[in-house]
């Protein structure tokens, strides 16, 4: 589940109901994290520019390009923050099991988690993984997809 029911809490997002722009009948729902936004520290980290990405692959022969759906919210919010992530809607308090695109500090985190795999560099949710071989690519691409 992306999003729990929780009981009162301090700190609150409202929610902005804002038109869908292609498709004006139709509303998409956001939440005002600005408040939040201010509350958390901001954990700064570079984000590689295209010519440093171009330079790590030097030599690098077999590559795989992944474009992850969503792919912030697949980093798991630890129990102890997602308190900043808590909106308001008509059905109570809720909040996020994941980081959110609105998180201003959500690049920063995924960058830096990113950076910890093997052979595998990215801008934003677009990643690359490259090898010097075969072998050696199909290993990492194994093991970073946790199949067997």
């Amino acid at each position: 589940m992306l999003i729990l029911k929780i009981p009162p809490t301090p700190r609150v997002s409202p929610i902005v109901v804002v038109p869908k722009p292609c498709d004006p009948d139709n509303i998409r729902l956001c939440i005002d994290t600005r408040a939040a936004n201010q509350a958390t520290g901001w954990v700064k980290h570079p984000m590689p520019t295209v010519y440093e990405l171009i330079h790590d692959l030097n030599g690098c022969c077999v590559f795989t390009k992944l474009d992850l759906n969503q792919g912030y919210r697949q980093v798991q919010l630890h129990p102890d923050s997602r308190h900043i992530t808590t909106f308001s809607s008509h059905l109570g308090l809720h909040r996020y099991k994941r980081l959110n695109y609105s998180v201003n500090v959500a690049s920063d985190i995924f960058q830096r988690i990113i950076e910890w795999l093997d052979g595998v560099k990215n801008i934003s949710d677009n990643i690359i993984i490259a090898h010097g071989n075969d072998a050696e690519h199909e290993k990492h691409i194994r093991a970073h997809l946790n199949v067997s």
